[in-house]
């Protein structure tokens, strides 16, 4: 599963446990490629909401459109989000490797988390927490 290792649990922000910082940013993202493209943007919006994301934009991707990881990594960077969140990996070719380069990816179902890759001093990359 390239550099993301696997998915870990979902832990809330602490905007919904009684925390007072401002929520997380995330962009949502379905294929709509695949079955059921209003269930699933209704998925990803309902896991935003509760679990304490502030969803600042849905990319559906139409079939023939750009190719994912190029418009998502620079969506998110123009936007600052912490994460991407999707219906599942089916909707970004089952690896979230070029994703988790640069954001967490979070999935609804199964609902996990794959932490964002990070830098370490000598060069490599190392997952992040998400406990």
């Amino acid at each position: 599963m390239g550099d993301c290792g696997l998915p870990g649990q979902v832990n809330p922000h602490p905007a919904t446990t009684g925390g007072y910082s401002a929520p997380p940013r995330a962009i949502g993202y379905v294929n709509s490629a695949l079955p059921h493209r209003l269930r699933n943007q209704g998925d990803v919006q309902r896991y935003a909401r509760t679990h304490g994301y502030h969803l600042v934009r849905m990319v559906v991707q139409d079939p023939g459109a750009a190719p994912y990881p190029e418009q998502l990594i620079t969506l998110a960077q123009t936007l600052g989000v912490a994460a991407f969140i999707i219906p599942s990996t089916h909707h970004i070719g089952g690896d979230p490797a070029a994703l988790c380069a640069v954001r967490d990816v979070i999935t609804v179902d199964p609902e996990a988390t794959y932490a964002q890759a990070v830098a370490t001093d000598d060069g490599t990359s190392t997952l992040r927490s998400v406990d």
